[in-house]
């Protein structure tokens, strides 16, 4: 797994046409009076280059720098917090690509990925951490009597 960020232009001009990218997406907002306004990014960020040194041996991957805003609004209550609105991240996400870290984003990042695997020769995925690893949570009886994906480390139902 390599960094995006730490990767030169002769390094990145030699490895992008055999790697794959992967862009994690989070948001900027609250996560109540407990955790830090970045929670989605720091967590995002964990599973992608988590994700991308599991590939590292089938698939070199290159862990691009994280997004970090989202689309937000329906946190505005709280305020303090980056929000970008539902037209302006769509097309945003359209040249990305991205693994997802926030559930303002999942449905923008579903529609964002399909748009372009049929307007493109590529092949394209959008997938939110909660989803990709839903087996793992139902394991962990992280959904009994709680609503997934949980919000502030609480997933119970209000």
């Amino acid at each position: 797994m390599r960094l995006f960020a730490e990767m030169n232009r002769e390094e990145l001009h030699t490895a992008a046409p055999q790697s794959l990218a992967v862009p994690p997406i989070g948001a900027t907002e609250q996560h109540g009076p407990h955790l830090p306004r970045g929670t989605d990014v720091f967590a995002v960020e964990t599973v992608a280059r988590e994700a991308a040194a599991q590939l590292a041996d089938d698939v070199p991957a290159i862990v691009t720098p994280t997004l970090p805003f989202g689309s937000s609004h329906h946190h505005f209550v709280f305020g303090a917090k980056f929000s970008l609105s539902t037209e302006t991240y769509y097309r945003m996400l359209c040249e990305l690509i991205l693994i997802n870290g926030h559930g303002g984003n999942h449905e923008l990042a579903q529609l964002a990925a399909r748009d372009m695997a049929l307007r493109h020769p590529v092949r394209v995925a959008a997938g939110s951490y909660w989803n990709v690893d839903w087996k793992e949570l139902v394991e962990a009886e992280a959904h009994r009597g709680r609503r997934l994906p949980g919000h502030a480390g609480d997933s119970k139902a209000r």
